[in-house]
């Protein structure tokens, strides 16, 4: 009796084939994986491009206002163009709201711009910041004699990866 297996030397076993079709699957998983993780962060970064954009279009708008005492009337709430603004592109967290917001540091009834106040995103410290001037910083309304204006700016929206927001402060001086 004569025992004949049969060899083939260029042959691949199908152990061998499943083994390679198996890596060549994980790898596919962690492209595709890749990929998708790519495009999340390509669109969150296009909704803080538009979120800043409308910032420094705001700022901008600001700086540009004439006569420089109107800026605070005009942009503060209840004023002529308003503390609020849409991002278009943006989703508003609120249904129906706007995602801009403008701030000033106010205080008082009716609301008055003080110098008296803390807020260190606005960059008053403790203890408040001189706006007029004067060398004294005091509790008075001075919504109409200000050199400086400080003034914050956040966008809030919700995006791919839910609740965002930006917050930039800055300070108007006048020209």
């Amino acid at each position: 009796m004569v025992n004949k297996t049969i060899h083939c030397a260029d042959g691949h076993t199908l152990i061998e084939l499943a083994i390679a079709m198996g890596v060549l699957a994980v790898g596919m998983l962690a492209l595709m994986s890749s990929l998708a993780s790519t495009q999340t962060v390509v669109a969150e970064n296009q909704e803080y491009t538009l979120a800043y954009d409308a910032v420094r279009l705001k700022l901008e708008e600001m700086r540009g206002y004439t006569p420089y005492l109107s800026i605070y009337p005009a942009y503060r709430a209840g004023g002529a163009k308003g503390n609020t603004f849409t991002v278009p592109g943006l989703a508003p967290q609120v249904v129906g709201g706007t995602q801009g917001l403008i701030a000033f540091p106010e205080s008082g009834s009716p609301a008055a711009l003080r110098e008296n106040i803390t807020d260190t995103e606005l960059g008053m410290p403790a203890g408040g910041k001189d706006l007029n001037g004067s060398g004294t910083i005091d509790a008075l309304s001075h919504s109409a004699d200000y050199t400086l204006l400080p003034v914050k700016v956040t966008v809030s929206w919700t995006g791919i990866a839910g609740a965002r927001s930006i917050v930039v402060s800055t300070w108007i001086v006048d020209k």
